[in-house]
């Protein structure tokens, strides 16, 4: 089954790129950021900076190194809409322009 993320008033609701769950938003530092909700997982993504590891008092566990898709019309950091691990594909997101990208995993 696909795992899905879903945008809500007009915000965005990424899934980690590690467990295909959706992450929580929080703000952290003057910043909206988006952690994932499993315990000890080190992934965090921002509108600005896409997703990347917060190792800071968190144990790194074996995760890909973060991936950096890129919006094709403004270069913005995209987001993992959804994931299907049986069709072996990634849908993304452009959190700027809206703009949907699909690769094969």
């Amino acid at each position: 089954m696909p795992s899905a993320a879903h945008t809500h008033a007009g915000g965005i609701h990424p899934l980690c790129y590690g467990h295909y769950t959706e992450m929580r938003p929080h703000e952290a530092a003057g910043r909206l950021v988006y952690s994932c909700k499993e315990r000890d997982c080190p992934v965090q993504y921002t509108r600005p900076e896409g997703y990347f590891l917060d190792v800071q008092n968190r144990p790194l566990k074996h995760l890909p190194i973060p991936p950096h898709q890129y919006c094709p019309n403004d270069r913005f950091p995209m987001y993992l809409l959804e994931v299907n691990r049986k069709q072996h594909f990634r849908l993304w997101r452009c959190p700027k322009c809206s703009v949907i990208q699909v690769d094969g995993s």
